[in-house]
């Protein structure tokens, strides 16, 4: 078993009954859950452990999550009692607290700006890879943030809308990124090596033909009326070949580009997450050492699904119970899943038309 390692108040605990950490490039804060059996002794049921502790999480000494316990449910019964500690990245605050604080409006600044304006009362630092500075460096003409709102909901909206994924790689940081083109995994996949089970999750409830974004326009350089007015960007999925339109509403200020970039974007990761697959692999590392990391690229052979191709890991699970073992559960999706630079979608599978 790979060695994990939880550490709160300069104290490593381990050993640990069950083990669940979840990390997707579709969340801002991983989170875990461990369980220590017969750990209520002599009136004292946590050792110290408080809620609201900082903690950080390692897999082989690699931070998979620094963040705060907030949870600690204790059960107890005739033979037995058992302390589970649970906890998120730093960044769950930016999920469960609203916006509530100045500025609310920003005019003419860098998306990457207004991001660290809006982490920074939560001690939140935030970087920017390499992959994303042109997005992040983009100003935006006028941005508000509603008081109330969820400061996610705020984050989310503005890098969805300049094409960029906001990460938490488990430092303690938010990361403003894309997806990889050149990041692989030192391990593959392959069928009979390290695949001990496969679920392809594909269905069709959320993907549909065409996709309609509209808002409020601020104008760009050709200064048309409609760009003031009001814009509306669209873009096809051919692969869903009947009827089916959604239409959004951009909650931001935004111009016939960027309209057509967030319909163009939609499409995209409807398309990736309605193939999304999960291969089960006994090892939370690959043969290098290295923990298995979200938005990473993966080599696939699989023989059962008929795959040989290359898959963007966008979420990963890490469990361990006395019943079961250690598994690492990984959701890989088409690698241009959020991928904007070609014009159509081509992401199916063997159950398409």
């Amino acid at each position: 078993m790979n060695k994990i390692a939880l550490n709160i108040n300069k104290k490593a605990y381990s050993g640990f009954e069950s083990v669940l950490i979840y990390k997707s490039m579709l969340n801002i804060s991983g989170a875990f859950a461990v369980a220590l059996n017969n750990f209520y002794i002599g009136g004292s049921p946590s050792d110290g452990i408080k809620l609201g502790h900082a903690c950080k999480l390692e897999i082989e000494d690699q931070p998979v999550l620094t963040g705060w316990v907030d949870r600690m449910p204790l059960r107890y019964g005739y033979d037995f009692n058992t302390l589970e500690i649970g906890g998120r990245d730093k960044t769950c605050d930016l999920v469960d607290c609203s916006h509530d604080s100045v500025p609310n409006e920003w005019k003419k600044q860098a998306v990457e700006n207004i991001i660290k304006n809006l982490c920074s009362p939560f001690g939140i630092s935030v970087t920017v890879d390499k992959s994303a500075l042109s997005e992040a460096n983009t100003k935006v003409e006028t941005f508000k943030a509603n008081e109330g709102q969820y400061v996610y909901e705020i984050i989310t909206e503005l890098c969805r809308d300049n094409s960029i994924i906001p990460i938490s790689y488990g430092d303690g940081k938010l990361t403003l990124t894309k997806a990889t083109t050149d990041k692989y995994a030192s391990d593959g996949l392959m069928t009979g090596v390290n695949i001990d089970g496969a679920y392809l999750n594909q269905g069709d409830a959320n993907r549909y033909s065409s996709y309609k974004v509209k808002g409020q326009g601020v104008g760009d350089d050709t200064k048309a009326l409609d760009d003031f007015v009001s814009c509306c960007g669209t873009f096809e999925d051919e692969i869903i070949d009947r009827y089916r339109p959604l239409v959004m509403f951009s909650d931001l200020a935004t111009t016939l580009g960027g309209c057509q970039r967030k319909a163009k974007w939609e499409a995209r990761v409807h398309a990736g997450i309605s193939r999304r697959i999960e291969y089960q692999t006994p090892s939370w590392c690959q043969e290098n050492g290295k923990i298995w990391e979200i938005n990473t690229l993966v080599k696939v052979r699989d023989d059962i699904f008929g795959l040989d191709t290359t898959l963007l890991l966008m979420d990963i699970t890490y469990i361990y119970n006395k019943e079961r073992g250690q598994i690492a559960k990984l959701g890989l999706v088409d690698k241009d899943t959020f991928n904007l630079s070609d014009n159509k979608i081509l992401i199916k599978t063997g159950f398409d038309k």
